[in-house]
């Protein structure tokens, strides 16, 4: 049966939509819900009497912290946008002030379908879209609208560039609009088009300067070790050293390089020889940002950084690493997730998935979900996707273990549809089905298929370490992680390599070396619950009571609903997890 409205007549009009949503609205609900609904019914009628009914603004729709507004000129819009934003300025959501009182509002103009019950079309699509880019107090509005304003008469305008709106097609080009009165909004960046979807960090190593005389030929072995160490990170991209070791390394030019070399960081040094000691002087510079995000000073004798493992030098290495993926993370904290480019997206991702706190485990998903949405046929994005899924369940978080496995299994094997040689989603997959225990066979057959598409995956090794020490033989589990340390031996997530090298020696009951191994994994990332499990279970089997009780101790504050059953939901038949469950017992861990 037909319903009334369905037979309403559909008219197409020009109009110019305005969303506003008010910021922290939900937080105040969640701590006081009828005071808070009280107070946004009240600061929706002061914005409608003192900033939208003056400009001809027209309520299509009200809901709870939000307006939809329609104008007939986009001046009109923008003018109501701006005057609610000074309505607010200076209010709060509650009285003790805490909560600052400020909108976000999008504002989109099209040729729209309308009847009488309401506005149609995917140009009201594009307009929500388009607020979920600004932050709180701002206005973003799309090319339609500014085409319509005077920049500097008006209203001053930003160009944010091409952003990526979610379950939009293309990327849509955006403008930041405010006052000419209002102090300038720093900008957020806008992101490029990726021609590629390379995730990879794009740095380049300059030649070292030397502050004083040098044995011939030392700086260039210093920066090729660099160089070297360096492109063994599978998240970063290192300039050839044909193209970078013709420029050199002064901070004054680090910029100029940068946009020679077409990369985002740049790692320069000076190098001094003091007697038989030499000092190690490197910056790590954003060019983007035009920044020192890294400095430090090193000394060794010198007969230790020509070394061939060369202490110094991987520990300054490895420094540097953690730092470049802090910067990452750091630049992609305060900005909306459509005005970040897909490389930004995938490396912060990454690195605060194997941060593993529950407060930045739905920041890494969000961004990965948006990746996924750009970029529908490339494989990587949905393998890491697949791992976000294990981590859930490794890290204790996961309200059902056997689904997060069983969706991290799912997850891959969208990445294998993608590219069935993907060696990450096989490594990923073959780890999940370890985990899932019910074909272990197809789990060391996709672990085998990753090491031979890229032998160059770390985690193909590093996961079939794992299914070694689960279902194989210890001596082979120590060989494979061995083998994906020196893959990455500069790894970001180097807590998880320890972990799996801890666990090699527990099989193969080296426990000296497993407590050794696991101590370093800790030291990494004390929120890491396999390595704080493992270091338990070693410490209890070497008689180390006391010692295996306060990790228990700080296991459990990670996860305080810790029971044995809950543990073993997931390869309860591995010997490994079984030794694991019987520390836990003996602790007084509940059985569940």
């Amino acid at each position: 049966m037909q319903r009334a409205d369905d037979e309403q007549v559909l008219l197409e009009q020009d109009a110019v939509l305005v969303f506003a949503d008010v910021v922290e609205s939900m937080r105040l609900l969640q701590h006081d819900e009828r005071r808070a609904v009280q107070a946004l019914r009240a600061v929706i009628s002061v914005l409608l009497e003192e900033a939208v009914f003056p400009q001809a603004g027209q309520v299509v729709e009200r809901q709870g912290d939000g307006l939809l507004l329609r104008f007939k000129s986009s001046i009109d819009a923008v003018r109501c946008a701006v005057a609610m934003h000074q309505v607010l300025r200076g209010s709060f959501l509650n009285t003790e002030g805490q909560v600052p009182l400020q909108l976000r509002v999008g504002v989109h103009a099209d040729r729209l379908l309308c009847d009488a019950s309401g506005l149609y079309g995917l140009g009201v699509n594009l307009a929500a879209r388009v607020l979920q880019v600004a932050g709180p107090g701002e206005t973003v509005v799309t090319t339609a609208v500014r085409d319509a304003l005077v920049d500097d008469v008006d209203f001053r305008i930003e160009d944010l560039g091409l952003c990526f709106l979610k379950h939009w097609d293309a990327p849509v080009r955006l403008w930041r609009i405010w006052p000419p009165e209002w102090p300038g909004l720093a900008s957020a960046g806008a992101p490029a088009v990726p021609r590629e979807l390379d995730c990879r960090i794009r740095l380049a190593v300059l030649n070292f300067e030397a502050s004083s005389p040098l044995p011939q030929g030392l700086g260039d072995f210093l920066n090729g070790a660099c160089v070297a160490l360096l492109s063994k990170q599978p998240f970063l991209r290192v300039s050839s050293p044909l193209s970078a070791n013709r420029l050199h390394g002064g901070l004054e030019d680090a910029l100029r390089n940068a946009s020679h070399l077409s990369v985002r960081y740049v790692l320069t040094a000076s190098v001094q020889l003091l007697g038989n000691r030499l000092v190690f002087n490197p910056q790590l510079v954003d060019a983007e940002h035009n920044e020192i995000v890294w400095a430090e000073q090193a000394m060794a004798n010198l007969d230790d950084w020509v070394q061939p493992d060369a202490p110094p030098l991987h520990q300054v290495l490895a420094d540097c690493v953690r730092a470049l993926s802090d910067a990452q993370v750091q630049n992609t904290q305060d900005r909306a997730l459509p005005q970040l480019d897909s490389h930004d997206l995938m490396s912060s991702a990454v690195t605060l998935m194997h941060r593993a706190s529950g407060s930045e485990l739905p920041r890494s998903e969000a961004m990965l979900q948006t990746v996924i949405e750009r970029h529908r046929r490339v494989a990587a994005p949905r393998a890491w996707m697949a791992k976000w899924y294990l981590l859930t369940m490794v890290q204790g978080v996961a309200a059902d273990p056997q689904q997060a496995v069983a969706r991290a299994i799912e997850a891959a094997d969208r990445a294998l549809d993608v590219d069935a040689n993907s060696a990450l989603a096989l490594a990923v997959k073959g780890h999940a089905l370890c985990h899932q225990g019910l074909d272990i066979d197809s789990a060391l057959h996709c672990l085998d298929a990753a090491t031979l598409s890229n032998p160059s995956e770390a985690s193909a090794w590093l996961y079939r370490s794992v299914w070694h020490h689960m279902w194989g033989q210890p001596a082979a589990a120590l060989e494979d992680a061995q083998m994906a340390l020196s893959l990455s031996p500069l790894d970001p997530q180097r807590a998880q390599f320890d972990l799996v090298l801890g666990i090699a020696h527990l099989v193969a009951r080296d426990l000296p070396g497993a407590i050794e191994a696991f101590r370093q994994s800790v030291s990494r990332n004390r929120c890491h619950l396999p390595a704080l499990r493992g270091l338990m279970t070693a410490q209890f089997e070497c008689g180390l009571h006391e010692e295996a009780l306060a990790s228990l101790q700080q296991v459990t504050a990670l996860a305080p609903h810790l029971t044995v059953r809950r543990f073993l939901s997931t390869g309860a038949h591995s010997p490994i997890r079984q030794r694991v469950a019987s520390a836990l017992i003996a602790l007084g861990v509940e059985r569940g």
